[in-house]
């Protein structure tokens, strides 16, 4: 196989990529050996079916998918030849393939980029000092005590009140017809948090 490499950009490469002729007919005598121990023809054994016989009946599928198998191993082969870590699926072109020719394509790749550290170990940081007021640690405190709470139920006949959670159907009318996003089902609200209208939060507290 050969690859020659050009840099189109500092993250992107084209390879030329050529299988020779000579690799091509040893993979495609293997792919007829293979297929000759997998098929039946009637007048023939197993293992036993003349190539010509085998051409005549699997050719274009036998041979496309050595094709298919080259391509891919040779572009595997070139990117580990030429040390490319690719970060996504080849762009291929200009795919040649003709009898007693080499296979040639072209694959276009995006590269990772290359990246110079400097002396970053010496750059002096300073951090800045944070002051946290107590009115900021009680909001944060009360913000994980919601967020790691859990529900209980209540009794049936205990008044809904502020903080209490809530689980609703309603329905809202506009001239006393439904309007659109003014139902709903199942719908669980914090009392007193704000997410809702003030007045529909007021009319549904005891």
């Amino acid at each position: 196989m050969k690859v020659t490499v050009e840099e189109l950009s500092p993250i992107k490469k084209k390879l030329m990529i050529e299988v020779s002729p000579e690799e091509v007919q040893e993979e495609v005598e293997k792919a007829y050996q293979k297929l000759s121990k997998q098929v039946s023809i009637k007048g023939f054994r197993k293992g036993k079916v003349p190539r010509s016989v085998l051409e005549r009946h699997y050719k274009d599928q036998t041979e496309s998918d050595v094709f298919s198998h080259l391509i891919e191993h040779s572009y595997v082969w070139a990117l580990r030849d030429q040390k490319i870590d690719p970060v996504g699926p080849p762009k291929i072109t200009d795919l040649k393939k003709e009898d007693s020719q080499p296979i040639s394509y072209v694959a276009e790749v995006e590269t990772r980029p290359v990246v110079n550290l400097k002396k970053y170990k010496e750059v002096s940081l300073k951090k800045p000092p944070v002051d946290v007021t107590e009115e900021e640690l009680s909001k944060e405190l009360e913000a994980l005590r919601n967020a790691h709470a859990q529900i209980t139920p209540l009794p049936e006949e205990t008044p809904l009140q502020s903080g209490h959670i809530a689980i609703v159907d309603f329905t809202g009318r506009l001239k006393g017809e439904v309007f659109q996003g003014g139902e709903g089902k199942g719908v669980m609200i914090d009392v007193g948090a704000g997410r809702f209208l003030k007045d529909f939060e007021e009319g549904i507290v005891a």
